[in-house]
């Protein structure tokens, strides 16, 4: 008789420990995927930021050189202008020679 006890004993046991396995078991995998996950969208999350930072920082630079690119040629127009004012003025040129190149230059 106890040995009939000991066996349904352990095949209860057994039985309990194969429902507790299969019941935890899958739990202990989400959670597992879940620290995986969270940790690649912490990674990723992080990249974005990067590279938001940077684009911005290329965007600052970019227009940055733009606006000196038109400030050097605003500069270049005046510099031509004066120039071509002193041609006129050496007699070099004409009237309007000088009107037709300064109408060019300002693009009138």
């Amino acid at each position: 008789m106890a040995n009939l006890f000991f066996i349904v004993a352990h095949i209860l046991a057994v039985m309990f420990g194969f429902v507790w396995l299969i019941l935890t078991v899958p739990f202990h995998l989400f959670y597992l995927n879940g620290k995986k996950n969270s940790k690649e969208l912490k990674k990723q999350t992080d990249i974005l930021q990067k590279q938001k930072k940077e684009e911005q920082a290329n965007s600052a630079v970019e227009e940055a050189n733009k606006i000196e690119k038109e400030k050097l040629a605003q500069n270049s127009t005046a510099d031509e202008i004066l120039k071509l004012s002193k041609l006129k003025d050496d007699g070099i040129i004409s009237e309007e020679e000088f009107e037709a190149k300064k109408k060019k230059l300002l693009d009138l």
